[in-house]
């Protein structure tokens, strides 16, 4: 997917996990099973609280951090709002 992006020639990709506050763990709970009812319990699993996991949220973000500076989308200085607030 980063590459995809990338091929695209955006600037910069932030990748983050879900959160399941208010009704989207609802809304996402119905939508997995429409869409494939085994993934509900492993992301019951992940999702104890109103956040994902911490040990796989950080596995996550190092692995997609890892591509977002392969393909040089990390320039987070042409994004708006970091400039905004530096």
């Amino acid at each position: 997917m980063v590459k995809s992006v990338a091929d695209l020639g955006v600037d910069y990709v932030i990748i983050d996990m879900l959160n399941f506050r208010g009704e989207t763990k609802d809304r996402m709970f119905e939508f997995l099973r429409d869409y494939d009812s085994n993934l509900i319990q492993k992301y019951e699993k992940l999702y104890q609280t109103k956040y994902c996991d911490k040990d796989y949220a950080n596995s996550i973000r190092r692995m997609s951090n890892k591509f977002i500076r392969k393909y040089k989308l990390d320039n987070y200085e042409k994004m708006y709002s970091f400039k905004k607030f530096k």
